[in-house]
């Protein structure tokens, strides 16, 4: 199993591509210093089954987890502003998402292409 474990507490965003295509990624541990995940980060990251996105993060970049065809679970920070364009489309494993209160922008297409996404939930402190 691939493992990415990034516990520098420096590291403040995960550049554009960084980790795509990384079809045997299973796990990653983000760390709590993170604030953006850039484009495509990683994006077609096949093997990947459940993100748990730090509290830190204010955006999620255009198509960051498009095409991660077995995740199956993701966690939003209460942190989050952003939730850019194809962010998380072509997921078809993913069934429920809850979208944090400080969410003010969900791109276009963020959850398209994901056929199994049965319930999303807003936080009530959501005005957006």
């Amino acid at each position: 199993a691939a493992i990415i474990g990034l516990s520098d507490d420096k590291v403040e965003e995960i550049c554009d591509e960084a980790f795509s295509r990384r079809s045997a990624l299973k796990i990653i541990k983000l760390p709590e210093s993170l604030q953006k995940i850039g484009e495509r980060a990683f994006k077609n990251c096949t093997s990947l089954k459940r993100i748990d996105i730090p509290n830190n993060v204010k955006e999620i970049g255009n198509f960051a987890f498009s095409k991660c065809s077995n995740l199956e679970s993701v966690k939003l920070p209460e942190s989050l502003k952003t939730i850019s364009n194809g962010a998380f489309s072509e997921c078809p494993k993913l069934t429920s998402v809850y979208i944090p209160s400080g969410v003010t922008v969900i791109g276009p297409d963020a959850f398209y292409g994901c056929p199994n996404l049965t319930r999303i939930d807003v936080s009530l402190d959501n005005k957006n």
